[in-house]
């Protein structure tokens, strides 16, 4: 699953809308770099830091994973990826890093 595929999963359990632009990674960058500064000056949680920056970049549809030989050799078993984004986005909420309607 790509991040293109992830992103509107995480919108729909979190019940906000999509971003629809692609931006261009030298912005995400600066953008990432103005986060980590604001989050310092304000004590607030970083929503974009630097090595997310660097990672998204470097990973950019490299990150694949399988889960068969952990299901067949250790009997693991996984729920549907919408209920544990869904009990993810209300474990944000209730601990106030991602307030309903934002």
């Amino acid at each position: 699953m790509s991040m293109s595929d992830l992103v509107p999963l995480i919108t729909r359990a979190a019940g906000v809308t999509a971003p629809t632009r692609a931006i261009p990674m030298v912005l995400m960058h600066l953008l990432a770099a103005a986060n980590e500064l604001y989050a310092r000056i304000s004590r607030r949680p970083v929503l974009l830091s630097w090595a997310m920056a660097r990672t998204v970049a470097s990973e950019n549809d490299r990150s694949r994973y399988d889960p068969d030989r952990s299901v067949m050799e250790l009997g693991l078993t996984f729920r549907p990826l919408a209920d544990t984004l869904r009990d993810e986005v209300a474990w944000f909420r209730r601990h106030d890093r991602f307030p309903a309607g934002r």
